[in-house]
Formats: C-alpha cells, sequence, structure tokens
C-alpha cells in the first residue's frame, strides 16, 4: 500500500496507491490512478492508465487507457477501456513482429490489436475485427466501412481494399484496386497485382560505326 508513489522489483500480490512501477515481475493486481508493469506481467491492472509488457502469460487491463508492448506470441489477456494499444507508440520493429499474443480488446479506439476486437475505430488490428470503421485491418473484418490490408474477408456496407490486400468482399460498394474491375456491387474479389513480364528486356538501339575507307 502507497498513499503516492510506490516503486518494486517483484509484485506477488495487491499493489494500491495513485502511480504504481513495477519493474521486473508481477503476480497479482494493481489498483491505482498509473500502473505500470516493466517485464513479466500476470494479472490485473485497474486505473486511468495501465501499462504492461506482453511478456507473461495471462493479464487484464481496464481502464481509460491501456497500453501493451513487446512481441511475446503466446501471451494473452483482456483489455477494456476507451483507448487500447496493442504495441509501443513509437516502435521500431515490423507491425506483423511486434502485434503478438491473443488478446480480447473492446473499447471506443483500438489500435494494433491481436485477436478478437470490437470498438468504434480500430486501427491496424490483426483477428476478427468488429466496428463502425476499421481502417488497415487484416483477418475478419466487421464494420460500416472496412479499409481492409493483407489478408482479409470484410462484410460491410462500404469494403476498400489496398495494393496489397487479398480477400472476399460482401457488401453494397466493394473496391480491390488490382482487379480489371474494381468496383462491384454486393460481392468482390481482391487479387494479387498482376506481376510484370519477368522475362522482358529493355530494347537496345544497334549502332553501327563505320570506319575511313580507303
Amino acid at each position: 500500500l502507497n498513499l503516492l508513489h510506490g516503486d518494486t522489483k517483484n509484485l506477488y500480490g495487491l499493489n494500491v496507491g495513485i502511480f504504481n512501477f513495477v519493474y521486473y515481475n508481477m503476480i497479482g493486481a494493481q489498483v491505482g490512478i498509473v500502473n505500470s508493469s516493466s517485464n513479466k506481467t500476470s494479472g490485473w491492472q485497474f486505473a486511468i492508465i495501465n501499462m504492461a509488457e506482453k511478456n507473461g502469460l495471462f493479464k487484464i487491463q481496464t481502464g481509460i487507457a491501456n497500453l501493451l508492448s513487446g512481441t511475446q506470441k503466446d501471451s494473452a489477456g483482456l483489455q477494456v477501456g476507451i483507448l487500447n494499444l496493442g504495441t509501443n507508440l513509437f516502435p521500431d520493429i515490423e507491425l506483423n513482429k511486434r502485434r503478438g499474443g491473443f488478446y480480447l480488446t473492446i473499447g471506443v479506439g483500438n489500435y494494433e490489436t491481436n485477436g478478437l476486437t470490437i470498438g468504434a475505430i480500430n486501427l491496424s488490428s490483426k483477428g476478427m475485427n468488429v466496428g463502425i470503421f476499421n481502417r488497415d485491418t487484416e483477418g475478419f473484418n466487421l464494420g460500416i466501412t472496412n479499409f481492409q490490408e493483407g489478408l482479409s474477408f470484410s462484410i460491410g456496407a462500404i469494403n476498400i481494399g489496398s495494393s496489397k490486400s487479398i480477400g472476399l468482399q460482401i457488401g453494397i460498394i466493394n473496391y480491390c484496386p488490382n482487379n480489371t474491375f474494381p468496383i462491384m456491387i454486393m460481392a468482390n474479389y481482391c487479387s494479387k497485382p498482376k506481376s510484370e513480364t519477368p522475362f522482358s528486356t529493355p530494347k537496345t538501339g544497334l549502332k553501327t560505326e563505320t570506319g575511313p575507307t580507303n
């Protein structure tokens, strides 16, 4: 129990205070205004702002803003908040590597989550994405407007694929930029872009030099 600011290397139990920081291992719960767990995290965080590493088997974050960081693939958990972030705000590794684990995420806005994501706005999330507006999402997308990316199956009023998206679209308006007929009503299938002719060679001009004649 701390009244203002509490730092601990390892937490096994309950941590209650305004600012709670765990630097190594956490198995238990944090309750406060700001909670942070920097390494292995298994348990529950309840605060306005929650921050935790994906390292650790299972975790629950409930608050206004929840942040997960790290790349651990076998982690799982639950995020419930207004804003949920599945990765670092300023990542230095590629998206598919940092978007690891499987999480049930419920919020108004969700960013770079992996698993089942439910929200008004879902951005750059992978798995099953259910929302009003899904953008740059990969997997199964159910929403009013879906901007799909990668391998996807989208159901919505408006479905828009990118040049890199592959998959089926079902909706009122469906757009696949790589297709011969990019805009279709009711259904469309986004295919890979047509590759350039592999054996095409640039045209070269033949230059004939003439020497002096005797």
